[in-house]
C-alpha cells in the first residue's frame, strides 16, 4: 500500500468514471476484477532510452462484481440505474502503450510516466446490472437481456470511454510504483 501497488487478486478500483459528450456515463464503484493475474504476454517492446513500453495482454477470464450508476443511451436503448454490477468477460485482449521520461528529485533521477494508452478487445462475456430503471423487474430484466445478446456490440460502444478511464487508473498505479523509486534500482546496470 505504502508503495502504491494495486493487487492484482483481485484487482480493487475505488471508482472509475467514464463519460463521453454523447450521452452516456458510467461510474463504478468499489469494482472488484478477479483473474487480471491470469493475464498472458503476447507481445512485449521495451525501449529503456525513450522510456517506451508496449505490450499486448490476454486476459482469459475476469470476473466483475461491484457497484454501478449508469445514466444515458447504449445501442440507442436510454438506459438508467444504480446498484449492483456483476459480470463474467472471457479472453479480453488489451494492447498497451506506456511512455515515461526521467525527471530529477531528491538529486536522483527517477522515472515519471506520463502517458498510456489502451485499446481493448471484448467479444464475449455476461453483465447484469441489477436496479436497472429503480428497481423495475420487466424493464431490467428486458435491458440485461438486451445487453447480453448483443454483448460485444454494447462493450464497442463502452470502449472508448472505459479506455480512457482504464488508462488513467492505471497510468496513475505504474507511475506511483516508478515514482516510488530511483531509476538505477528500477533498472540496475
Amino acid at each position: 500500500p505504502e508503495l502504491k501497488v494495486p493487487s492484482l487478486e483481485p484487482l480493487v478500483i475505488k471508482e472509475l468514471v467514464a463519460a463521453e459528450g454523447s450521452g452516456i456515463k458510467i461510474t463504478t464503484e468499489n469494482l472488484k476484477v478477479f483473474g487480471c493475474s491470469n493475464f498472458t504476454i503476447q507481445k512485449l517492446d521495451v525501449n529503456l532510452k525513450t522510456h517506451q513500453y508496449i505490450f499486448n495482454i490476454k486476459l482469459p477470464h475476469l470476473v466483475l462484481d461491484g457497484r454501478y450508476i449508469i445514466d444515458g443511451r447504449i445501442l440507442l436503448i436510454p438506459i438508467r440505474g444504480k446498484g449492483r454490477l456483476t459480470g463474467d468477460i472471457f479472453n479480453a485482449k488489451a494492447n498497451v502503450s506506456l511512455s515515461g521520461q526521467i525527471i530529477k528529485k531528491h538529486g536522483e533521477d527517477y522515472l515519471h510516466y506520463h502517458k498510456m494508452t489502451i485499446k481493448i478487445k471484448v467479444v464475449t462475456g455476461k453483465l447484469r446490472l441489477d436496479n436497472l430503471f429503480g428497481g423495475e423487474p420487466v424493464l431490467g430484466e428486458v435491458i440485461n437481456s438486451a445487453i447480453n445478446a448483443n454483448f460485444e456490440q454494447f462493450m464497442n460502444e463502452l470502449r472508448p470511454i472505459v479506455e480512457k478511464a482504464l488508462a488513467k487508473f492505471m497510468l496513475e498505479s505504474a507511475d506511483g510504483i516508478a515514482s516510488s523509486f530511483p531509476y538505477k534500482d528500477l533498472f540496475p546496470v
